[in-house]
């Protein structure tokens, strides 16, 4: 863009340099920016995958479409969608974004 408009500019009226620094400053800003909002996302989708791996094995509680509380154990893990990954429990599939809560392995959940 820069180079584009040096290119294009009035050769009787050039750009004030500290325009073009500001400009050059403000690219690599968003250069910047751009590179760390991949790496938060490519790090959130980690995250996302580890916590779900982590639930094998794991009693978890989530509460279905209907609103009715369900529980069971997760017996598989599906990254299909990186953004939600899914478990299966039982035979229910599981957004891990619905989970409410986690009991470890063997745990009772009656009082």
């Amino acid at each position: 863009m820069l180079t584009t408009q040096l290119a294009n500019q009035d050769p009787s009226s050039p750009m004030d340099s500290s325009q073009m620094v500001s400009q050059t400053a403000q690219l690599a800003s968003m250069e910047q920016l751009t590179s760390l909002n991949t790496t938060v996302t490519s790090t959130n989708t980690t995250q996302m995958q580890s916590t779900a791996t982590n639930l094998l094995g794991r009693s978890v509680t989530w509460t279905d479409k209907d609103g009715a509380a369900q529980s069971g154990v997760v017996t598989a893990v599906s990254f299909a969608d990186p953004k939600d990954p899914t478990l299966t429990v039982g035979s229910s599939t599981v957004g891990l974004s619905t989970v409410t809560g986690v009991s470890a392995p063997g745990a009772s959940s009656s009082s």
